[in-house]
């Protein structure tokens, strides 16, 4: 009895630290990019003013949705820099399917049931989301993981281009120490 109490307890240890490593990788990234979705938005519209950008930004970043941001996003690159939004007209989608992963990853459980460590499938887990009255599961994979994080990724890379033209183009000024707003 004692021997099947460690056996679980490892299986369990073992799956937690491959969830925290497949979503916590993934949610680190996706941060990042609704951070440069952010800071676009103020440089923008505060290229010489750091501290009304900070103000913003602040807002931004505690009241506004992703789904909002990447809106917004699209509505300014439309309007003022519409070569931008059509070189990156693609972008607006693959940033709501980074949206719709990261949701899922951030609510919703893992599955550590009898029944899934029975498996023994050490390579993936096994999500469970409440979704319409109903439970729903997600498998994700090592090579899924891989292949999503690459993707955010590839787009982060188009939103740091995004965010270099406009810093170039609006001539944003930054403070010249840390402590200096």
């Amino acid at each position: 009895m004692i021997e099947e109490g460690n056996d679980r307890k490892k299986q369990l240890d073992s799956l937690h630290e491959l969830d925290v490593h497949f979503r916590g990788s993934y949610l680190i990234g996706s941060n990042w990019i609704e951070f440069l979705i952010s800071d676009i938005i103020t440089i923008h519209s505060f290229p010489k003013d750091v501290s009304n950008r900070l103000i913003l930004f602040s807002n931004i970043i505690n009241n506004d949705k992703f789904s909002m941001k990447i809106k917004n996003l699209f509505e300014l690159l439309e309007k003022d820099y519409p070569e931008l939004y059509s070189k990156y007209s693609e972008l607006q989608i693959k940033l709501n399917e980074i949206r719709k992963l990261r949701n899922k990853f951030a609510h919703s459980v893992i599955d550590n049931s009898d029944e899934f460590l029975a498996r023994k499938q050490f390579d993936r887990i096994l999500l469970r989301a409440y979704v319409d009255g109903g439970k729903q599961f997600y498998e994700v994979t090592n090579d899924d993981i891989k292949k999503e994080l690459a993707f955010v990724t590839k787009v982060t890379m188009s939103l740091i281009e995004i965010q270099q033209h406009i810093q170039i183009t609006k001539q944003v000024e930054y403070p010249k120490t840390m402590n200096e707003k």
